[in-house]
C-alpha cells in the first residue's frame, strides 16, 4: 500500500477536486475507466470491487454508484483530509468485504491554535477555445464552473477538545451545441431525385 499526506493532496493536480485519483500513484493500480465509480483498479481487480473507509468506519455505497458514480459514500473536501492509505494487497483480516483495494481516510482535527483557508477555482467558457465542431455561425456552448469553499479549525477548549469543519460546493451552468442532419422536405416526401446519395462504403455518388 501507500500513504498519499495533505501535501501531496493539496499540491498535485486534481481534476474536479477528487483526492481517489491520487488512488493511481499506488503501486499496482491503474486507471479505472469503464466502471460507473471512474477511480482506480488495484492488480486486475474492477473499481466497484474497492472498500472505502472514512476514519474506520465503512463509507460504502451500497448503491454501487448508481445514483453519483461514487463508490464512497461520502467524500470530504481536499482542506478535509489529513491524509489516506491505499492498500492494494496482503491487508489483515479486519479490512475484509473487498476483492479490491482498501480506501482508508483520516480527517483532520483541530489544534490549539486556530488554521484555516478558502478557495475557489473558477472555469468560464468565454476563455475556452471554440471547439472544433461549433459552426462559425453560433456561439460557443455555455460552460461556467465553480468551486468554492473553505475550512476553520481550532480549539473549543486548549489541550482538551478542538474542532475541525470544512465545506465545498460545485455549480455548473453548462450548455451544448448540436449539429446533425435532417431530411429535406421532398425526401420526407420520398422525392430522392434532387439528393445526391453516396455509397457508405465507397463515399462516391450512386
Amino acid at each position: 500500500g501507500q500513504i498519499i499526506e495533505n501535501k501531496k493532496i493539496l499540491e498535485l493536480p486534481l481534476n474536479g477536486r477528487n483526492y481517489l485519483q491520487l488512488g493511481n500513484l499506488t503501486a499496482g493500480a491503474v486507471p479505472n475507466t469503464r466502471s460507473r465509480d471512474r477511480t482506480f483498479s488495484a492488480y486486475g481487480n474492477r473499481g466497484l470491487q474497492n472498500a472505502f473507509l472514512l476514519d474506520g468506519a465503512r463509507n460504502q455505497n451500497y448503491l454501487r454508484g448508481l445514483d453519483n458514480r461514487a463508490r464512497d459514500a461520502m467524500r470530504p473536501s481536499l482542506e478535509a483530509i489529513a491524509e489516506f492509505k491505499v492498500q492494494t494487497s496482503n491487508f489483515s483480516a479486519e479490512y475484509g468485504a473487498s476483492a479490491g483495494a482498501v480506501v482508508n481516510v483520516v480527517t483532520k482535527s483541530g489544534t490549539n491554535e486556530f488554521h484555516g483557508s478558502v478557495f475557489e477555482f473558477a472555469r468560464n467558457s468565454a476563455f475556452d477555445a471554440r471547439d472544433f465542431f461549433t459552426p462559425a455561425d453560433r456561439d460557443k456552448p455555455l460552460y461556467v464552473q465553480h468551486q468554492y469553499g473553505g475550512a476553520l479549525g481550532g480549539p473549543i477548549k486548549r489541550n482538551r477538545a478542538w474542532f475541525m469543519a470544512s465545506y465545498q460546493r460545485t455549480h455548473i451552468s453548462e450548455g451544448d451545441n448540436v449539429v446533425s442532419s435532417v431530411p429535406t422536405v421532398d425526401q420526407k416526401n420520398g422525392n430522392f431525385g434532387s439528393t445526391r446519395v453516396y455509397d457508405p462504403f465507397t463515399t462516391r455518388a450512386n
